[in-house]
C-alpha cells in the first residue's frame, strides 16, 4: 500500500522489520490476506483466486474503515521528466 502512493520510506521500515523477523515473501510482487485461519496469496488485479470476491469486499472494507477513522495518503508526485 505505501508502494501505492510513493511512500518509499515506509516500505523500506516494513521491509527491514520484515527481515528482521526472518519474514520472507516467496513471490516478490504478491500479497497476502488472512481469512478464517488460512493465508492466501494472490496477485494485484488477479481475479484467478477462488475467494477473489470476498478478499477484494474485505480490502474494500478496510479501506473504508481506513477513511472513516482519518487516514488520508500521503500523495508525492515526483518528476516524471
Amino acid at each position: 500500500m505505501y508502494s501505492e502512493v510513493n511512500r518509499w520510506g515506509e516500505v523500506a521500515k516494513i521491509r527491514a522489520a520484515m527481515k528482521n523477523l526472518g519474514v520472507e515473501k516467496k513471490c516478490p510482487g504478491s500479497s497476502w490476506i488472512e481469512m478464517e485461519m488460512k493465508i492466501h496469496q494472490f496477485v494485484a488485479s488477479n481475479k484467478s483466486h477462488p475467494a477473489s470476491n470476498e478478499i477484494y469486499l474485505m480490502l474494500a472494507e478496510l479501506d473504508g474503515k481506513l477513511k472513516l477513522a482519518g487516514y488520508v495518503p500521503e500523495l508525492i508526485w515526483g518528476d516524471l521528466g
